[in-house]
């Protein structure tokens, strides 16, 4: 393993570890299903490597989800659980349950149900309201319990089925900005949960990508599901590199069991999550695409 994929695993592992993460289509209840050790749990991380050099002008990540997940569970799907681009670091996806302020000046959170979010953090001490926008329905939220971020979010009601979340840069007013939307199968914008700033004209990218599946909340359980990553088409090219990385973190929980097990199928890569641990010593696990797949 290079260097430079120790340092972003290592940053990625100790940032996001504060965040609000073929095994059998029907899903257990709730109530049988196992809790993780603790909260939040990474249940898979999948890392893409990036091309050298490249700037961002679109990113989509198509991914599917094998059944509805129950309300009362909190999962969260972030097809871009970690994108480094203008040396600023972003993240994205969809969740079972979102809150967020109903305006920049109203900072009372508001839960929105089945929702999509997306959120930068500040590269300094602050980051500035005024770095976030959206169309009617954006809820916003900014603080410091997970890092210095700063988040758009919306109601968006996704279930079983297959999804893109994209990320779109234009320039309006001299400065760049960064618009999250969650498409369907056809192509459809069907949730907008809004657009970042960037701190300047620079968008390119870090040398990778993360994807990752996690349990968060303080007592929600593991449910049974599929989730398939698809490869990132980044600027209208899939990404070529034929191997990734999956990690199964601790999240702080020495020698944990792990609740997923990851497999390129087709071309994709599936995150099979299970409720009943898997007691084994895997803690990450080193895939290839092969040209027959």
């Amino acid at each position: 393993m290079n260097l430079t994929m120790r340092v972003a695993q290592q940053q990625y592992s100790t940032t996001l570890r504060a965040l609000i993460f073929t095994v059998s289509a029907l899903l257990l209840p709730a109530c049988l299903a196992a809790a993780p050790p603790s909260y939040p749990w990474h249940l898979a991380d999948i890392w893409w490597t990036l091309p050298a050099n490249e700037r961002l002008d679109t990113l989509s990540i198509a991914f599917d989800i094998s059944n509805d997940i129950p309300d009362n569970v909190d999962l969260y799907i972030a097809p871009l659980g970690l994108m480094t681009a203008g040396g600023a670091n972003f993240y994205g996806g969809v969740q079972t349950r979102v809150a967020g302020w109903p305006s920049i000046s109203e900072h009372t959170l508001v839960p929105l149900g089945r929702g999509t979010l997306f959120s930068r953090w500040a590269t300094g001490n602050t980051i500035d309201l005024d770095y976030a926008q959206g169309p009617p329905g954006t809820h916003f939220e900014a603080d410091g319990y997970e890092g210095n971020f700063l988040s758009v979010r919306s109601s968006c009601h996704w279930h079983s089925g297959h999804y893109a979340y994209v990320v779109t840069r234009e320039e309006k007013g001299g400065q760049n900005w960064l618009t999250a939307t969650v498409q369907d199968a056809t192509g459809t914008s069907v949730c907008t949960p809004g657009s970042l700033r960037m701190d300047g004209a620079n968008a390119l990218l870090g040398s990778q990508l993360a994807s990752f599946v996690e349990v968060y909340g303080l007592a929600s359980a593991i449910p049974t599901v599929t989730v398939t990553f698809h490869r990132p088409l980044l600027n209208g090219r899939v990404i070529e590199s034929p191997n990734l990385l999956v990690n199964y973190p601790e999240n702080g929980v020495p020698h944990a069991p792990r609740f997923a097990a990851a497999a390129i199928v087709g071309g994709s890569i599936q995150i099979a999550v299970t409720p009943r641990p898997i007691v084994d010593d895997v803690r990450q696990q080193a895939l290839t695409f092969h040209p027959t797949n």
